[in-house]
């Protein structure tokens, strides 16, 4: 029954112990969120501290009026962590923000720290209770050895992240210059072969004009060809009459020079006032010019005029020559005009 008696005793002094500790948390917390409403939790305590400095130059240590409780709070904000004196004998209380980075050194009952920032001194935390000291310490180590790991990570993954990054673009960019390399291929590719085929139509169109003005100048120099033989006198043979011509064009069928051969033997034509025997067949003398033309020219097929060419081409001046062929008087005109300027 003692022992009994006893065990409950100690649990409801560990009750009320816990209690107090739970109402003394909840007052604390309420304090401190009247200096910071970021305040989440209370991770340590200490009773009793006191806040000094160290001077440079002297190296001595001043106290500052600060002394009171101290706190290790959790924050929702960013610090995360902070290091809280509430001031006993002063307005001001001392905030001590806990980043990445963060170092301090322990010598019992003092802890020192160098303060953030361009010109932050050198302070130091007496406590009056050394066990309160240790765990203090003990806990801001782990606080900025976790800190000190997350910055690391984040730090790893930024670079990853830039990494990363660099090869996209620099795979956007070797794609991207390949295809414009294998654009410029093909255009140094297409661009010679369609420069071949505009010169080559170029090069045509002239030769083909070239080639009908060819036909019509050997027509006429096949009309006129008489006159050429004239400069030979041992070569010329006689002049045939009208009469043969006649003859010629009516036992021509359409197939051979007959009609022709005996033009080119025909000699100068006479003046283009005297008359001249029409052929008794029109159609067989246009028959028998243009088997001539189709035996002293090579067939090609017709090309097609260029734009900026005139109407009148050289296959509608041999069609109309071909027509003229049947007027017998026209052919002794252009004989006689050949003959004049050979």
């Amino acid at each position: 029954r003692a022992a009994a008696a006893a065990a409950a005793q100690s649990a409801q002094g560990a009750a009320a112990e816990g209690a107090l500790a739970a109402t003394k948390q909840a007052t604390n917390l309420a304090v401190l969120r009247r200096h910071d409403a970021s305040v989440e939790q209370v991770l340590a305590t200490a009773g009793q501290v006191a806040l000094y400095s160290l001077d440079v130059d002297t190296q001595e240590w001043s106290r500052e009026d600060v002394e009171g409780t101290l706190f290790v709070v959790r924050r929702t904000d960013f610090p995360k962590f902070r290091v809280v004196v509430l001031n006993r004998v002063g307005l001001d209380n001392h905030m001590l923000d806990i980043n990445p980075g963060f170092t301090f050194e322990l010598s019992p009952p003092y802890l020192m720290y160098q303060e953030e920032g361009e010109g932050g001194g050198v302070k130091g935390v007496w406590f009056y209770d050394e066990q309160e000291a240790n765990a203090i310490a003990g806990l801001l180590t782990k606080i900025a050895d976790t800190l000190n790991a997350a910055a690391a990570r984040r730090s790893e993954q930024r670079e990853a992240r830039k990494k990363a990054a660099a090869h996209v673009r620099a795979q956007k960019q070797t794609g991207t210059a390949a295809q414009a390399q294998a654009a410029a291929q093909a255009a140094q590719a297409g661009q010679p072969q369609a420069q071949t085929q505009r010169e080559q139509q170029e090069a045509e169109a002239p030769v083909a004009a070239a080639g009908e003005a060819q036909d019509i100048t050997l027509l006429l120099q096949k009309m006129a060809a008489g006159s050429g033989r004239q400069e030979k006198p041992e070569q010329a043979a006689p002049a045939p009459q009208t009469e043969e011509l006649d003859a010629a064009a009516e036992a021509d069928d359409g197939g051979d020079n007959t009609f022709m051969a005996l033009l080119q033997k025909a000699g100068p034509a006479p003046p283009a006032a005297a008359p001249v025997q029409k052929p008794a067949t029109s159609a067989k003398v246009a028959t028998a010019a243009a088997s001539a033309k189709a035996a002293t020219s090579p067939a090609r097929a017709p090309a097609a005029a260029p734009e900026a060419a005139p109407a009148v081409t050289p296959a509608v001046i041999s069609k109309a020559l071909h027509e003229l062929a049947e007027d017998g008087a026209f052919v002794a005109r252009i004989a006689a005009a050949i003959n004049r300027h050979t």
